[in-house]
């Protein structure tokens, strides 16, 4: 080509009205670059994408929600720990009088059986009907080691009716402490 036909190319084309772009083409313009770019990416690239929207999720997501969290968090330990030593089992209190919300098992009738010069002391346990399921010697008694004072102890602990543990008026297993003396029976629970 010669000068003088690129000058009248150029002067043409300085001849021709000036068109604008729609107004939103630029934009449009930036995602199909963006899309096309990440077609292009490699894997380790794609990853390091991703994670950053991770980031970028999770920063928006956490940083509202920092203060509230935190804030409930310490609040719960701190009511807790101020409820905490209320959590405990007093020991003082097993020899507290029962009240409507809990009773201890309790005799209801018993058969007067002689046996024997000494005081027996047994722990019962009562089933949910007020029958005997098993029974235990604290330590210290000199009448476990013989047989026929044994047997009668067991026919008592048979023939004695037994009022149920409750706890809020239902019957549930207890544990109760029997003493067997001359000519009466003792119940302390």
């Amino acid at each position: 080509m010669r000068d003088r036909d690129m000058e009248r190319i150029t002067g043409a084309l300085r001849g021709l009205p000036v068109v604008r772009p729609p107004a939103g083409m630029t934009a449009r313009l930036r995602v199909v670059a963006s899309r096309e770019r990440r077609t292009r990416q490699t894997w380790k690239q794609r990853l390091r994408y991703q994670a950053e929207l991770l980031a970028l999720w999770s920063d928006n997501l956490m940083r509202p929600m920092a203060v509230p969290v935190a804030g409930g968090f310490l609040s719960a330990i701190l009511l807790f720990a101020m409820m905490a030593p209320g959590l405990t089992v007093n020991r003082h209190m097993i020899h507290d009088v029962p009240t409507a919300l809990a009773t201890e098992a309790t005799i209801q009738n018993s058969f007067g059986y002689e046996l024997g010069d000494e005081d027996i002391v047994v722990d019962v346990m009562i089933n949910e009907q007020g029958s005997v399921v098993d029974y235990s010697i604290p330590t210290g008694q000199r009448w476990f080691s013989n047989p026929s004072l044994r047997k009668g102890v067991e026919n008592a602990l048979v023939c004695t009716r037994f009022s149920p543990a409750t706890v809020f008026g239902q019957a549930i297993t207890g544990k109760t402490r029997i003493t067997f003396r001359r000519s009466r029976v003792d119940v302390k629970g």
